[in-house]
């Protein structure tokens, strides 16, 4: 499985992967309340045992039944970003969760870019 993810990852700039269902998905609102679970490098640094190891310590989280596993390659930046995603189906929801998280963004996947929560979106 982390073999595919890798390639995920490289090939298509990232996944969204609930291991409750053993699925990718393509559809919903993610964000990340886990501020402190994310984990950050280089995109050359990116192996199945890495993503393996994320995996493994953040269990307790991953197998919740609203988590998925998030990764995401900034490609400006060149870094690898990999957490815990919760998705939501409601804008204001999601709104609501990247305030109450600390979270700048968050991520539609039906039309592949990032939504800033701004002062207009919040209002």
């Amino acid at each position: 499985m982390t073999n595919l993810l890798v390639k995920e990852i490289i090939e298509n700039g990232g996944f969204t992967y609930c291991l409750n269902e053993w699925v990718l998905k393509s559809e919903g609102l993610v964000y990340s309340p886990f501020l402190d679970r994310t984990k950050v490098l280089k995109i050359e640094e990116m192996t199945e045992e890495i993503l393996h190891n994320y995996i493994s310590d953040n269990l307790d989280k991953l197998t919740l039944s609203t988590s998925c596993l998030g990764a995401w390659h900034d490609k400006e930046t060149n870094l690898v970003h990999l957490d815990i995603s919760i998705i939501v189906n409601c804008h204001n929801e999601a709104i609501q969760g990247c305030i109450t998280h600390n979270q700048l963004a968050y991520y539609d996947m039906a039309q592949g870019k990032e939504i800033y929560v701004t002062q207009e979106l919040v209002a």
